[in-house]
């Protein structure tokens, strides 16, 4: 086995539950999940010459590819969900959040994915870093180099600016044409 191999059995092995679950928790569908983990996966391996770990952590990489994955997902199948009774009963099912305002927290999702692409490479690490692999402060500090307090900064200054690129205008709950 070459090393790309082996580099990319060790990155699958370490990160694939933690992808799975990421992404799981988006649109709560196990098979739609696996799909996409796959997808993510795959991808990851083609490009695999194409990371720079100077640059980023692998998981913030592989994060980055499934923001991706997940934001094609939803544009490509954002119009069969909304009327396939069986994507939503089975997403019902799995989650018991049957409910009128499941059509507004995926659209919130979907903005959500947006804004945090939109953040700096260290701040979208550390937000990565803090809410899907629950690092505490200290623990990121320590993976960046930085103090825990430092992280504590930047963490509530990018809460902050996504909260404002967020933030709904109270004219009938829309945002830039869209229904939120």
């Amino acid at each position: 086995m070459d090393d790309k191999k082996k580099y990319f059995e060790q990155i699958y092995n370490s990160y694939h539950d933690k992808i799975y679950n990421f992404i799981y928790f988006k649109i709560y569908n196990a098979q739609i999940s696996e799909d996409l983990t796959s997808d993510v996966f795959l991808a990851a391996y083609k490009n695999l010459n194409r990371y720079d770990s100077d640059k980023s952590f692998i998981t913030t990489w592989l994060y980055a590819i499934a923001c991706n994955r997940l934001k094609n997902y939803y544009k490509s199948n954002s119009r069969k969900q909304e009327y396939s009774i069986e994507n939503w009963t089975e997403k019902w099912e799995d989650t018991d959040m049957a409910n009128d305002n499941m059509l507004e927290r995926q659209e919130w999702r979907i903005l959500l994915l947006e804004v945090l692409l939109q953040l700096p490479e260290r701040n979208r690490k550390i937000v990565l870093m803090k809410y899907y692999d629950n690092m505490t402060s200290k623990e990121i500090g320590r993976k960046l180099d930085l103090s825990s307090g430092n992280v504590r900064i930047i963490l509530k200054r990018s809460l902050e600016l996504m909260k404002k690129k967020l933030k709904v205008i109270d004219d009938g709950g829309t945002r830039n044409g869209r229904t939120v």
